[in-house]
């Protein structure tokens, strides 16, 4: 069985591991969607915009509920 000393270097091993994995798979992802938005014509707005609101049948007690009101 290892000591604590051993298993605290384990972790640490296992902690940069974890944040080059991290940094290399966010790269990768940054990488697809910059070919995704190439391909789709894209752009940061269109990311960033707010999708239309819904129309016909929405939650109407949600809707109707003012605060103060039971």
């Amino acid at each position: 069985m290892a000591n604590l000393t051993e298993l605290m270097a384990q972790r640490a091993a296992l902690d940069q591991q974890i944040a080059q994995t991290q940094r290399e798979e966010r790269q990768q992802a940054i990488g697809k969607i910059k070919t995704l938005m190439v391909e789709y014509g894209l752009s940061v707005a269109d990311l960033s915009a707010k999708p239309a609101k819904k129309t016909g049948s929405g939650n109407k007690v949600a809707a109707k509920y003012q605060p103060g009101q039971r």
